[in-house]
């Protein structure tokens, strides 16, 4: 689902970044910065990724697109984007 999101992301000019398993700890950190301090417009992430101290604090969206089938990962995934930091 992350990679067609991240194709319509292209097609329209979006400024986005993407969070996945293949992403290692030191890139991760690097993303969320980027993302908090604002340049960029979409944070891509998989709702699995979490637990590592993700705060995204400036975003006011969240949308879960594919939900996993333990709501509680999608609960916390969702809380990421709401904590004050």
């Amino acid at each position: 689902m992350l990679d067609i999101i991240e194709e319509v992301a292209s097609m329209h000019n979006f400024s986005y970044e993407r969070m996945d398993g293949n992403i290692n700890l030191k890139t991760r950190m690097e993303l969320i910065d980027k993302f908090n301090n604002e340049e960029c417009y979409l944070f891509l992430l998989t709702t699995r990724v979490g637990g590592l101290g993700i705060n995204l604090t400036s975003a006011n969206k969240v949308i879960i697109f594919d939900p996993d089938w333990n709501p509680m990962v999608d609960i916390q995934a969702t809380d990421r984007a709401l904590r004050i930091g």
